[in-house]
């Protein structure tokens, strides 16, 4: 399969790219925000915005004086993700996201195959949530369902993908979650005293999502001198469900 299942089925670049953003890439945003990210035109934006509302798809919803659009979760979101997930071909991004199933992670509709090592896959996973925020969220599940990695393989590995600041707040983050202080040492050494600007991460798009990363942060990211939209409770929710009934 290929982008033509895609275009068969939707017969709408606008429609393609906008469910991408709002059910794979999980975005919340207003129209002009949601046009950006998708290099389109936020009328035709508006447009399939209302044509999904239509079927409920998405929602709309005001914010701060904007009106945010969200993907619905449910059995057709689920089949939407599954659909996009055949009709790309095989690439580095399939095989990190079933690698990433395959160690535990909570992603709907990827079958698990290991492409990859879990210290890799680790790695790799911290490089694409710069942009992805779902597979941020999912990451303290999966170093909570597998045995303690290789430490020195996990760094060495984090810093080859330029991610080792990500990779020691992930590890304070799910410390805090688990409530196992003695992780921590295993963060020390990829603290890099020279770096003093805060990031967003996952990337941001505009000012009233800076504000939602500045209020939401939890305290291991911003320890690290990272901003996120993602409280520590909605961490610790996902855990919760899914690292608890294999525990």
């Amino acid at each position: 399969m290929s982008d033509v299942l895609l275009s068969a089925l939707f017969q709408s670049k606008t429609r393609v790219t906008l469910v991408d953003l709002l059910f794979c890439q999980g975005i919340t945003g207003s129209v002009s925000e949601l046009a950006r990210r998708g290099a389109l035109s936020p009328r035709s934006i508006a447009r399939e915005v209302e044509n999904l509302r239509g079927v409920g798809l998405v929602s709309i919803e005001a914010c701060g004086g904007l009106d945010l659009v969200t993907a619905i979760e449910g059995p057709a979101a689920e089949h939407l993700r599954a659909l996009f997930e055949l009709s790309v071909p095989p690439s580095d991004r399939a095989a990190l996201r079933e690698s990433l199933a395959w160690y535990g992670a909570p992603l709907e509709g990827v079958r698990p195959r290991r492409h990859l090592g879990f210290e890799e896959t680790i790695a790799g996973a911290l490089d694409a949530a710069r942009t992805n925020g779902l597979i941020l969220r999912v990451l303290p599940v999966v170093m909570a369902k597998n045995p303690e990695p290789n430490w020195s393989k996990l760094r060495s590995a984090a810093r080859h993908k330029k991610v080792g600041a990500e990779l020691g707040m992930l590890i304070e983050l799910t410390a805090d979650l688990l409530e196992r202080p003695d992780w921590r040492v295993h963060a020390a050494s990829l603290r890099d005293r020279r770096r003093r600007r805060t990031r967003y991460y996952p990337r941001v798009g505009g000012r009233f999502e800076e504000q939602l990363a500045v209020e939401h942060t939890p305290p291991a990211a911003r320890r690290w001198g990272f901003l996120m939209n993602m409280p520590e409770e909605s961490f610790r929710d996902l855990l919760v469900r899914h690292h608890a009934a294999t525990t």
